[in-house]
C-alpha cells in the first residue's frame, strides 16, 4: 500500500463561494447601515475569466453579528454588485451597532453569536463535513470567511483551509479524507470539520471550546460524478494530523482502496494541500461461497433468486442451483448482511421493488455464516452449516 503524498501549500487566502441567490435590488432599511465589502485575495468557487481573481458575485450574502447577543444581534446583508469589492444592503429596519463582524456564506451561519464585551471572537461556526463535488472548485456551503470591523468596510479573511486533487479515473463518486486519529477537540488536532471559532484579532480558527463535542468530526468528504482529469476542493479545518491520515476512494457505494500516510502534518490556514491524482482502484477482497437451502419454502422451478448485500460492499449478487433446492453465489468476507428476493422469472432483477418480486427476507450474517435456510415464506436463519448437496 502507498504511503507517499505531496503537500503543495499555497500561498494567500482562500476565500469564499457565492451563495448563487438571485435578489432584486433592494434598498436599505432606515438606520441600518450599509457595508463595503473587499475580499483579501486568493480563490473562490467561481474565479474570473484568466482564472486569477476573486470576486464577489450578485446575490451573494453575509450574516452581520452586532455583538449585542440580543435579539436584534444579526442581519442577513445582500449584494446585487460583483468584482473584488462590493455594497451590502439589508431588508432589516433600524439594525444598529458601533462594531460588527460578519460571516459567509450568510444563510449557513445561523447558529453563530459573538459578545462584544468579551472579544473579537465569533462562536460556533459551521463547517459541513459532507460537500458536494464543483468541477475546479468547492461546495459553496462549506466554505467560510469572517470580517470585523468598527466602521462601515469589511475586509475578509478565510477561516479554513483546502485539500485538493485531480480524478483520476472516471467511476469516482466520493472521496473522504480522515485523521487516522480521533477528533481531539481539546487541542484543535485531528478535526476537519464541524463546529468551531474564529477569532479576528488573530485571524485563527480554533475548536478547543468544543471539547467532548459530537459536533466536531475527523474527516472531510465530497460526493457526486467525479470527472477524469478534473481538479477538486475539499474545505476542512485548519488542523494537525498527530499520526497522519488516510484518503478513502469510493465508487457506487464501493470503497477502492485507501491511501494513507502515518506522518504528523500540520495543515495551515489559507493553504492548500495538494493530495495528487485520486483514482478508485478495486481492493483486493477475499470471497467465499455462501448457500441458499430452499427445502422448507420457496422451493418453485420458475423462481430466479438474487440479494442485496452490505459490509465490505454494497451491490447485487445472484444466487445459481448447485443441486434440487440448494443454491449458491460468491459474497465479499466481510459481508455483514444481505436481503433475498424470490422473483417470477420475468420480473426485473436487481431492484428493491415490491412489484418485482414475490418475497423477500433479510438477515443479518457474518464470515461464519455457510447457509441461509429459508424456514418461512418471510423468514430464514443464518447458519454455519454447509448444506448437503446431492
Amino acid at each position: 500500500m502507498k504511503k507517499v503524498f505531496y503537500a503543495t501549500l499555497a500561498l494567500g487566502a482562500l476565500i469564499f463561494a457565492s451563495c448563487q441567490k438571485e435578489n432584486s435590488a433592494v434598498l436599505p432599511k432606515v438606520d441600518s447601515p450599509v457595508f463595503t465589502a473587499h475580499i483579501d485575495g486568493g480563490t473562490k468557487t467561481a474565479l474570473s475569466a484568466d482564472g486569477t481573481k476573486s470576486e464577489w458575485r450578485s446575490g451573494d450574502a453575509i450574516r452581520v453579528l452586532n455583538g449585542t447577543n440580543t435579539t436584534d444581534c444579526d442581519a442577513i446583508y445582500t449584494t446585487t454588485e460583483g468584482g473584488a469589492t462590493a455594497t451590502f444592503t439589508t431588508e432589516v429596519e433600524g439594525y444598529t451597532g458601533t462594531q460588527f463582524i460578519a460571516v459567509y456564506p450568510g444563510t449557513k451561519s445561523t447558529d453563530a453569536w459573538w459578545n462584544a464585551s468579551e472579544d473579537k471572537k465569533v462562536n460556533k461556526l459551521w463547517l459541513k463535513p459532507e460537500q458536494t463535488a464543483k468541477a475546479n472548485g468547492y461546495d459553496s456551503d462549506a466554505h467560510v470567511a469572517v470580517a470585523y470591523t468598527d466602521t462601515k468596510s469589511f475586509v475578509f479573511s478565510n477561516a479554513v483551509s483546502l485539500l485538493k486533487f485531480t480524478c483520476g479515473s472516471d467511476n469516482v463518486t466520493e472521496v473522504c479524507v480522515y485523521a487516522n486519529s480521533p477528533a481531539n477537540a481539546a487541542e484543535s488536532k485531528d478535526v476537519l470539520s464541524g463546529n468551531f471559532d474564529f477569532d479576528t484579532k488573530g485571524k485563527v480558527a480554533t475548536t478547543a471550546s468544543y471539547a467532548g463535542s459530537e459536533y466536531v468530526y475527523n474527516y472531510v468528504k465530497i460526493t457526486g460524478k467525479l470527472v477524469k482529469g478534473t481538479t477538486y476542493y475539499i474545505a476542512c479545518l485548519p488542523t494537525t494530523f498527530t499520526t497522519g491520515f488516510t484518503v478513502e476512494v469510493v465508487s457506487n457505494g464501493v470503497k477502492g482502496e485507501n491511501k494513507t500516510t502515518s506522518k504528523e502534518y500540520t495543515l495551515k490556514k489559507n493553504t492548500i494541500l495538494d493530495l495528487g491524482k485520486i483514482e478508485y482502484v478495486e481492493k483486493a477482497v477475499e470471497t467465499r461461497t455462501l448457500y441458499l437451502d430452499i427445502t422448507q419454502k420457496w422451493s418453485e422451478a420458475s423462481a430466479k433468486y438474487d440479494a442485496w448485500i452490505w459490509g465490505t460492499a454494497e451491490k447485487w449478487v445472484d444466487f445459481e442451483v448447485v443441486s434440487g433446492n440448494i443454491l449458491k453465489t460468491t459474497i465479499p468476507n466481510g459481508t455483514t448482511g444481505i436481503k433475498i428476493y424470490r422473483r417470477e422469472a420475468a420480473m426485473t432483477s436487481h431492484v428493491h421493488d415490491d412489484s418485482a418480486r414475490w418475497n423477500f427476507v433479510e438477515v443479518t450474517i457474518s464470515d461464519e455464516t455457510n447457509c441461509v435456510l429459508i424456514s418461512d415464506w418471510w423468514a430464514a436463519t443464518a447458519s454455519t452449516t454447509v448444506p448437503a448437496i446431492e
